[in-house]
This record gives structure tokens, C-alpha cells and sequence, in this order.
């Protein structure tokens, strides 16, 4: 028989429909149920059991220098389970739900915007023997939205469209029950444990997506009967949920944990009964303690500076990141250049220095902390045997690293 991602929400009681439970979930060890205490719930069934059936990159430099080493790529959300993930997670069932998008707003943690990549987890429970036709694999698309937040109305609401991506990914069958599973439909895990579902990940590229502090994000696909462009012909995707976290993201930040960005046809899946609408992606509340479980990681950006050294006579300048030792030397004047890299940085009395030696160069400098001044030394080989040395003395405090006056 197939396995429909079966569950149930909760408003005023737990109802099942047409086979197929609203919000599906997995079975905790020995079967028992659980539920949020808090206010109108989406109740789950906990975690085991069956159901009802980088390196651095480089920047090119403007004067031609060398290339700036750039801090690796970021994190700047995150609520997938972790530090692995689970064999499966509780999940959102477009079919059983009527549903054609899910999401949520959420605020980025960090400075870097510029977004190389998104992965979302999503959970199959499609068995590969009640789907023959599909074999050995199948296939699904699958469309991410991010909105701006339109804040306008008395509630955040998706407002312009900031990108959208649809790609077509393998999904990968949940594995054959085992009949020593409680009911003998679920699969066991390698924990021991028995699930319905079977968690796996998808990625998007968003390289070259720029976004703000806060979005609205929606994953969107069609089923059998519900979507935005519904397909009519039974398959697999009947079976396939977005994964929900049900912690607090790990980095970044919900502020509205309670709600959701939802498009489901059914007036009383929504919490106001539909009072504000169906079948539109729209605001949605009573859904502690769940969120989608997705991330977002940022592209590689350049170590920002803190330390300037600027000689009082020339103007020539080398600052760096005290932390992470990437430097700028910078000679001014009618054949001026920059040399970039990373050197190797300490702290010793309240003296920061900077050594850096290359087939290349060879820099010194030290920068007092407490009078805000320093020197430097750096030496660029030409050939061997011969150097052109820049020497830098800055007795001014809170130099500011330019070659202007």
C-alpha cells in the first residue's frame, strides 16, 4: 500500500483527511505521542515510529596587486537540525495539506548579503515499490521564493520579489518498511529507531543574490491535486514534505516564532479559519514550535581592516585584520601600487604586529594600542638580490589609511 505522508493539525481537534494526515511527522521510540502545550498547536508525533501508514578565494585588485585573501563563505541562518541530520524530521505534506507554498520570514545574522547558496531539508516517504513506474529513481521541481517584507499593513507580508529559483532535484525513496517496526511500515534507521519519512537535503544557487536584513522566504511545488499548477496524475510527490525544525535556529533569528508564510486551499488549516483568505501565501499563526528547517550561506568577503599605519612624509599606508592577518600595503604617488596577502599577526604588551615573508616581500610592522601609532618595514623583491624598501613611521594618532591629504 502507498504511504501517504499522514498527520494532523490541531485547531479545535486532531482530524485526518482523505487518508492523509495534515502535518506529517514521525513516531517517537515506543511509539508515543506528543503535542506543544502551547496555545493552538500543530501537533506532532515525536521522532521514531510509525505512523498511521570552502578555501579562500582571492579579489582582483584595482591597481593590479596581488589578490586579497577573503574571509571563507558564511553561515547566515541556520535551522537545520544538527550537527548531522537526522534520519527524519517532522514535516509539512503539500498533498495532505492542499498546500502550494511554505515559508517564513527570518532575519540573517552577520554583515555578509551576497548569497551563494540555500539548502532546505525535505522528507520523502514515497516507497519505491508502490511507485514501479518511477524506477530506479524519480525526479521533482521544486521553486524557492525570496520576498522583501513588506511591512506597510499591520502584519509583515511578502512584499517584491528579490529572486526565485526552480530546479529539478533526484529524490530519494524512503527505505522498505521493516516488519519488526511497530505496525511494520516504517523503516529503521541506523539509530535504532523506526520512521515513516526519510530526511535528505536540497541546495539552490543564489550567487549573485544580494539580500537585506530580513525576508520572506516560500518553497513551492506541485502534487497531484494542489500547487500553483496542480499535475493530475498520481506519482511519489504525493508523499513529499519540507522539513520543519522545531528548535530555535542555531544562527540568524525568527522574529515571530509563532508564525508562518503559508498557501494552503483549506480556510481551516489557517488559524483565523480563513478569515484572510485561501489559496494566497500569506501570514499564519499557533505554529510553535515550528519553523522550516533551511540555511542560507553568504559568498567569501574580505577580512575588514583594523589596524592603519600611515607614514607622516609619504602617505604610503598599511593596514590589516588584526584577527585574521590580511594586509593592504599601499604606495601613493604617480606610479603607485598595492600589495595584498596574509601575514601573521600577535598581540604581545598592546603592541600588535604583522610578519609576512614570501619569495616576493617580506613585511614587519608594529602598531601601539594604546598611542594609536607604529611603523612598518616592507621590502619587495624585485630580483634577487635586489629590493625596493618603503619604510613607514606614523606618529599620528587615528591615521586614516588614504593616500589624500
Amino acid at each position: 500500500m502507498k504511504q501517504s505522508s499522514c498527520f494532523s493539525m490541531v485547531r479545535v481537534l486532531m482530524y485526518c483527511l482523505t487518508g492523509s494526515v495534515i502535518l506529517a511527522s514521525q513516531m517517537a521510540p515506543g511509539m508515543t505521542a506528543s503535542s506543544s502545550s502551547v496555545g493552538p498547536q500543530r501537533s506532532v508525533v515525536s521522532p521514531a515510529g510509525p505512523g498511521p501508514a570552502g578555501n579562500s578565494t582571492a579579489r582582483p585588485q584595482p591597481n593590479g596587486g596581488v589578490s586579497a585573501p577573503l574571509l571563507p563563505p558564511a553561515i547566515i541562518y541556520n535551522s537545520i537540525p544538527g550537527p548531522s541530520l537526522p534520519p527524519n524530521v517532522p514535516s509539512l505534506g503539500y498533498q495532505a495539506t492542499q498546500s502550494a507554498e511554505f515559508g517564513d520570514l527570518i532575519q540573517f545574522a552577520g554583515a555578509g548579503r551576497s548569497l551563494t547558496t540555500v539548502t532546505l531539508v525535505m522528507s520523502d516517504w514515497a516507497l519505491a515499490s508502490d511507485w514501479p513506474s518511477f524506477n530506479p529513481s524519480w525526479t521533482h521541481p521544486i521553486t524557492l521564493n525570496l520576498f522583501n517584507v513588506d511591512s506597510s499593513g499591520p502584519n509583515p507580508a511578502p512584499g517584491t520579489l528579490i529572486a526565485t529559483r526552480t530546479n529539478t532535484f533526484p529524490i530519494p525513496w524512503r527505505p522498505p518498511a521493516d516488519p519488526t517496526c511497530p505496525g511494520g511500515t516504517a523503516w529503521r534507521a541506523g539509530d535504532g529507531n523506526c520512521y515513516n519519512g526519510f530526511a535528505f537535503t536540497i541546495s539552490f544557487d543564489l550567487t549573485g543574490t544580494t539580500v537585506p536584513n530580513q525576508i520572506i522566504y516560500g518553497v513551492a511545488y506541485n502534487t497531484l491535486t494542489w500547487g500553483y499548477h496542480p499535475i493530475g496524475v498520481e506519482g511519489p510527490y504525493e508523499s513529499l514534505n519540507f522539513g520543519l525544525a522545531t528548535v530555535a535556529p542555531s544562527v540568524g533569528t525568527n522574529p515571530f516564532p509563532d508564525t508562518a508564510y503559508w498557501n494552503t486551499a483549506t480556510a481551516g488549516n489557517y488559524a483565523d479559519g480563513g478569515t484572510g483568505g485561501v489559496n494566497v501565501f500569506r501570514r499564519d499563526t499557533a505554529w510553535t514550535p515550528f519553523s522550516g528547517a533551511i540555511s542560507f550561506q553568504t559568498a567569501a568577503v574580505a577580512a575588514a581592516p583594523d589596524t592603519c599605519l600611515r607614514d607622516n612624509t609619504t602617505a604610503d599606508f598599511l593596514e590589516w585584520n588584526a584577527t585574521t592577518g590580511d594586509y593592504t600595503f599601499t604606495h601613493c604617488g604617480p606610479h603607485g601600487f598595492t600589495l595584498t596577502g596574509t601575514g601573521k599577526v600577535g598581540l604581545v604588551n598592546g603592541i600588535r604586529t604583522l610578519m609576512d615573508s614570501k619569495p616576493d616581500r617580506t613585511i614587519s610592522a608594529l602598531f601601539n594600542t594604546g598611542q594609536l601609532t607604529g611603523m612598518a618595514n616592507v621590502a619587495i623583491k624585485l630580483a634577487p638580490g635586489v629590493s625596493q624598501n618603503f619604510h613607514l613611521n606614523d606618529t599620528i594618532p587615528h591615521a586614516t589609511c588614504t593616500c589624500g591629504t
